[in-house]
């Protein structure tokens, strides 16, 4: 009957996973700019040294495998995001099994898990995020594994490749899942069976592993010969992303809204609830969940520095993990029915998820997209016509060689119009360009290599809604010192949407 109702619950999900990647609105920047890294790798681009990418190469590789099968469509990403969800359900629900949970696959746990942590929620749509999460929680579970059966190494040697596949999705979370059982090893140190060589042994384990794992998963980019551009993106750069005003986690009091105090409080409170239950712990229980309380550490300092919805996508599954273990320890103090309540609660918000969009489809308002890249999505009649008529008119306009798009939906255009970027960067803002993208865009201008730059027209106004810190000045600055803008206006298609800068005018 357990395997029975893991089985029903899988299926559930799955059901769940596909009605969100058919029906979910298409995201036009983090989304399609993903997709589009992993075109061009199909193309025969190399990543990093063709290909800009600002974290380590592991989620890439991934789509880029399932691409090749089933084609470079925006769903086959979806569906893998899909399968990243399901995973880390999984995951989350053996830690529980770990921890001597109650019911570790209890219904209302996993709604509140699918609520609370589907990319929809959380617009984790880049795929590095979800996979790091994946392996994150993966390396909780192993050292949780480790802890429960100390007399083996085995477990401890899985839960550091897992940091290291970590590492080799998203560099900073897996730095903090290397942290995070290094601490693990000291805490386990203090127990007079664990004698010093054990120690040693372990931490040779855990180093060993992790370095061979990441070792592996690293090695394609020194043999294509784009490791100086990788330790550029995924690194160096980072002191630009970590300099803009905007991501700063500590606002100034004047700056504090209703979204900030929530930011603020919820790990707060969080982490003096975990302590209120470990001190109410009997003595047996105390290490694993101080391992588990280890990575909570870990997963609340993942949201510095930007604690916005994607990168909270690794802090709430601890977060709803801890509170249902608190509540399995102190259940004869909630209400009677409690968990009924919060099963129609999380069921409700599921069933509004798909009303609007399962309304507009039986009205005859949606359809499924036919344009590549995009097929099988739906999306809004007019929304598709308008798609179909700006693919068909941009060839006219005499701007598809040698065009790059300044805009945050710049991978949208270029899979849209089936157009080669001319560089390595498809989401043109000031901390995506490297350290030298800019002067490196200057030079094909110069070089002739690019022939019209085109932004967002002020009335689209995404361009123009981009914070200034984040605003590549000094490429703008050139383009307005050595080309001339003006309005592309065909038929009305692109009226309003693009301006471009002309090379004709160069000086």
């Amino acid at each position: 009957m357990k395997w029975l109702k893991v089985i029903s619950i899988g299926v559930v999900l799955v059901i769940l996973c596909a009605g969100f990647c058919l029906f979910q609105e298409i995201n036009t920047d983090d989304e399609t700019w993903f997709l589009q890294v992993v075109n061009r790798v199909i193309s025969g681009e190399v990543l990093y040294r063709d290909v800009y990418l600002g974290v380590t190469p592991l989620s890439v590789y991934f789509s880029q495998f399932f691409c090749r099968i089933f084609g470079c469509e925006l769903l086959v990403n979806r569906g893998l995001l899909g399968l990243y969800f399901i995973a880390s359900g999984l995951m989350a629900c053996g830690i529980l099994k770990e921890l001597k949970v109650s019911n570790p696959f209890s219904i209302v746990f996993l709604l509140a898990f699918f609520v609370f942590t589907h990319q929809q929620s959380t617009w984790g749509f880049s795929g590095y995020n979800a996979l790091a999460k994946v392996f994150f929680l993966g390396a909780c579970y192993f050292a949780l594994r480790w802890v429960n059966r100390i007399t083996s190494f085995n477990s401890l040697g899985i839960a550091a490749c897992f940091a290291a596949l970590c590492f080799c999705s998203k560099q900073n979370v897996g730095v903090l899942a290397l942290f995070c059982l290094f601490f693990t090893l000291i805490m386990i140190g203090r127990i007079k069976t664990f004698r010093l060589l054990q120690s040693l042994k372990g931490l040779a384990i855990l180093g060993g592993a992790f370095c061979l794992t990441t070792t592996l998963c690293l090695v394609p980019i020194f043999f294509q010969g784009s490791s100086s551009h990788f330790w550029d993106y995924a690194f160096w750069n980072k002191k630009r992303y970590l300099a803009t005003q905007h991501l700063t986690y500590f606002l100034t009091p004047e700056n504090w809204d209703s979204y900030s105090l929530f930011i603020f409080t919820g790990p707060a409170l969080l982490v003096l609830l975990c302590l209120f239950t470990y001190f109410h712990l009997k003595k047996k229980q105390e290490i694993k969940w101080s391992v588990f309380f280890i990575f909570l550490i870990g997963s609340v300092c993942s949201l510095y520095p930007r604690p916005d919805n994607p990168h909270k996508l690794l802090c709430i599954p601890f977060a709803l993990i801890a509170i249902r273990y608190c509540y399995d320890h102190f259940k004869s103090y909630q209400f009677t029915g409690l968990k009924i309540s919060l099963g129609i609660c999380f069921s409700a918000l599921i069933v509004i998820s798909f009303n609007k969009p399962a309304a507009e489809w039986s009205c005859d308002e949606k359809r499924a997209c036919r344009i590549p890249h995009f097929y099988g999505i739906v999306m809004d009649k007019q929304c598709d016509k308008h798609w179909k008529s700006m693919k068909k008119n941009f060839a006219s306009l005499n701007l598809r060689d040698h065009c790059f798009f300044l805009s945050t939906h710049g991978g949208f255009y270029y899979l849209l119009f089936d157009l080669k970027n001319p560089t390595p960067f498809d989401y043109p803002i000031h901390t995506a360009l490297g350290c030298q993208g800019e002067e490196e865009i200057q030079q094909k201008i110069q070089s002739f290599e690019i022939d019209h730059v085109i932004i967002d027209h002020e009335k689209w106004s995404n361009w123009m809604t981009v914070p200034s810190d984040r605003r590549p000045y000094q490429l703008e600055a050139f383009l307005h010192d050595k080309m001339q803008l003006k309005d592309v206006e065909h038929q009305g298609v692109f009226k309003g949407v693009f301006q471009s800068f002309e090379r004709r005018n160069l000086e």
